[in-house]
């Protein structure tokens, strides 16, 4: 009986040393994760807090890098926030026929829209995007000596036109 009693006390000492350890070894002292890793904090031309989405407007921000015509890297940036805007704007038109239960559709109501009607919406709103703000910056040359360009844009549609539409 003595026996059990001391083993069962020298294995709570023991627990009770290892957690000690353990303890210290995870709140020694910590590395600097950034420095480390050489990683370096980027700052944004545009921000999320600066264009917030609300109940009048959406906002896509984007960037594309790319060498080459400037008229392209617009283009492929322009096709990022039409992607974005697909998304949202399926979300937000999901979303008024829950809530409403239904949703006029030019000539009587419908308790839901078809994918091509859906589709339809989508494209024209894109159509009604506007760029509010756009920066170019240069990020050295690829390797067949072309500059590389990085174009950032904020863009903007309004919900009352998408709304508008169906």
């Amino acid at each position: 009986m003595k026996t059990n009693s001391i083993l069962k006390i020298n294995f709570r000492l023991l627990t009770l040393a290892l957690m000690t350890v353990l303890l210290a070894a995870g709140c020694s002292s910590k590395k600097n994760y950034v420095k480390s890793n050489d990683l370096v904090e980027l700052k944004m031309p545009f921000s999320k807090a600066t264009y917030p989405d609300s109940e009048f407007y959406f906002h896509s921000i984007q960037s594309t890098k790319a060498s080459g015509v400037k008229e392209f890297i617009v283009d492929a940036n322009r096709v990022a926030a039409n992607s974005d805007w697909a998304g949202r704007i399926s979300s937000m038109i999901d979303s008024d026929i829950k809530t409403s239960g239904s949703v006029e559709l030019g000539g009587g109501s419908s308790s839901g829209i078809t994918t091509i009607r859906k589709e339809q919406i989508i494209k024209a709103a894109t159509n009604k995007v506007k760029v509010i703000e756009e920066k170019w910056f240069t990020a050295g040359t690829d390797a067949a000596g072309k500059t590389i360009y990085e174009y950032w844009a904020v863009y903007r549609v309004a919900i009352a036109d998408v709304k508008g539409m169906y």
